[in-house]
């Protein structure tokens, strides 16, 4: 995510932990920090599709239009999977469809 913020500094990055403070300090500590770490109880869970980061990504552009639900995951197809991401991310960036 690091290098994906450098790369578009109008970006904002949130992950939705939903395994308790604990599980997201520590996610945080490792791989966060160039994103807005949340932590939601089940009976707060977000209402839209979500998934683990590594079977994809849900991208928001900023007015809240869904690009994607589900972006190339990194289980299925490596590091290719954040090439996909770059490429949604440009493609919202210019206001142009994905």
């Amino acid at each position: 995510m690091e290098y994906l913020q450098g790369r578009h500094d109008d970006v904002v990055f949130a992950c939705v932990c939903v395994e308790g403070l604990g599980v997201a300090r520590q996610f945080s500590l490792a791989y966060l920090n160039a994103a807005t770490n949340a932590v939601v109880d089940q009976q707060d869970l977000p209402r839209f599709p979500a998934q683990l980061g590594c079977s994809g990504f849900v991208i928001v552009d900023a007015s809240g239009t869904f690009i994607t639900t589900k972006s190339s995951a990194f289980l299925d197809v490596g590091e290719d999977a954040f090439y996909d991401v770059e490429r949604l991310l440009g493609s919202a960036s210019k206001g142009a469809a994905p």
